[in-house]
């Protein structure tokens, strides 16, 4: 009997051992999870006055987004314009690093750019909030080429859509035909810049620290040693821990304990990030082993029936249960976007 329970123990314990880990997804791997990255139609209208203004049917008051922002280009120069849409007044404004396109008293000369095509508008659409401090904002990025959203990212110390001051964490998801491509951070301190780049397993990729002033010097990440430019990173303004830091989102890189799951019974649900398919390990390696156990004991069960004393005890008990017999019963998105409309 004490070699029987030691093989049974033994079977449940190769169960838990050998089940097996899987690992599982975070943060926002895919467009589909991103509850914020809906459909939506904008146009640029004219008024009377030749005034712009951007007229889009994006759900603000939903997901919480309080402003757009479509970017134009020149031939010479990206992004040397911005028209912003502010959800809660409906007012579109115009601003540009240009002082010569745009100038403190004459903005007719870029609205007539823009309305005779002279500028032409950036594949890229801003969608942001913008509380502007400590709070994370959000901002995604929308490819009118790609017909997707391309890029998502959560930032504080936001100045804008594509702006953060002193002391900002800006981390960055980027998006292939809606499936995560890579991710990035970016550290501000001061006058300098700490820029990680991760590959879609939260991997680093590359690295680099930037001092901006009268000068500029950056510094490359050299992996095998540890050191930027052969500086260590506290000599830079930064931190040992900041290289940990943990990427936006990544595929597969977080462990769990795994139990085989129907994948037919398995929804992901926008929002929510991947959903962890495979948990519990050692509830399946009880479970084999009891399932295990129960066998041998019904083998066991049957070898003694089958023996001599066996089959006399049990034609004996027959024969005495005939006249008290009782008869027993037989013993269960991310919607894909529509080609977007310029109005134009």
């Amino acid at each position: 009997m004490q070699k029987i329970k030691i093989l049974v123990l033994a079977l449940v314990l190769s169960c838990v051992i050998f089940t097996g880990t899987a690992s599982a997804d975070y943060g926002y791997t895919n467009v589909s999870d991103i509850p914020m990255a809906v459909d939506f139609t904008f146009s640029v209208n004219f008024d009377d006055e030749g005034l712009p203004h951007i007229v889009t049917d994006y759900p603000f008051d939903t997901t919480g987004a309080t402003e757009m922002n479509l970017v134009y280009d020149n031939e010479e120069t990206p992004e040397v314009l911005t028209l912003n849409y502010w959800h809660s007044t409906g007012v579109t404004s115009i601003g540009s690093r240009d002082e010569n396109l745009l100038g403190a008293d004459d903005t007719e000369k870029a609205y007539r750019m823009i309305r005779s095509g002279e500028l032409s508008l950036n594949d890229h659409i801003y969608i942001n909030t913008s509380k502007n401090g400590l709070e994370t904002d959000w901002v995604l990025v929308y490819s009118a080429r790609e017909n997707n959203y391309s890029e998502y990212i959560e930032r504080t110390y936001s100045q804008a859509f594509n702006a953060m001051g002193n002391g900002g964490i800006e981390k960055a998801v980027y998006y292939r035909a809606g499936e995560m491509e890579s991710a990035r951070l970016l550290k501000r301190i001061y006058d300098t810049d700490l820029v990680i780049e991760y590959d879609p397993f939260g991997e680093i990729t590359y690295a680099s620290i930037t001092r901006f002033g009268t000068e500029t010097f950056s510094y490359d990440y050299d992996p095998s040693t540890g050191l930027f430019g052969g500086h260590p990173i506290s000599e830079l303004g930064f931190d040992e821990a900041d290289l940990k830091i943990q990427a936006l989102a990544a595929r597969s890189t977080r462990t769990e304990a795994v139990v085989a799951v129907d994948p037919r019974i398995v929804s992901d649900r926008p929002g929510t990030g991947s959903a962890v398919v495979f948990t519990g390990s050692i509830l399946t390696g009880i479970l084999l082993g009891l399932v295990l156990y129960r066998k041998f004991r019904r083998w066991r069960k049957n070898k003694k029936q089958s023996s001599p004393e066996a089959d006399k005890d049990s034609r004996t008990g027959s024969e005495n249960s005939d006249k008290n017999t009782t008869a027993l019963p037989a013993a269960e998105e991310y919607p894909e976007l529509k080609s977007m409309s310029s109005g134009q």
